[in-house]
């Protein structure tokens, strides 16, 4: 598994505390979505630069979420504020939780990134409420 980006290249995008090691481990399971999700999409077909973006947008991400001290720093501190926001990165789910996240999303033209958001559908046969038997049931209770 050879990482697309480099640690050097997440840092042009974010501001970050956090050790080269720890930015290795966002870049290691940035490099494990993105090779199964649109690298592995045949429709469209993404160049190895494109995926390599996606890769370094993934990695800020999930930096981002381990240290939002960047992010903090952009909006300013809470106590200027008129309402308290301790928690700097609460505004979306999944990839929509840092603006990192929803870029690499934005990137992805395969969509595979976006569908890791959205949730199964699950179906159970049930009785229908018009049946007698759901009717009868109603009317002995």
């Amino acid at each position: 598994m050879a990482l697309r980006a480099t640690v050097a290249e997440v840092k042009e995008i974010i501001e970050t505390d956090l050790s080269d090691a720890q930015i290795t481990a966002s870049l290691t399971i940035a490099n494990i979505l993105v090779t199964a999700g649109p690298a592995a999409s045949k429709s469209p077909a993404l160049g190895s630069d494109h995926l390599k973006e996606i890769e370094r947008w993934l990695a800020a991400h999930f930096v981002c979420i381990r240290d939002p001290v960047s992010l903090r720093a952009k909006l300013g501190e809470a106590e200027s504020w008129n309402f308290p926001a301790s928690v700097t990165v609460a505004w979306g789910k999944g990839l929509n939780l840092t603006p990192y996240g929803q870029q690499a999303v934005g990137i992805d033209l395969t969509g595979e990134l976006a569908k890791l958001g959205m949730r199964q559908g699950k179906y159970k046969a049930a009785r229908r409420e018009d049946s007698d038997f759901y009717t009868e049931r109603l009317t002995k209770s």
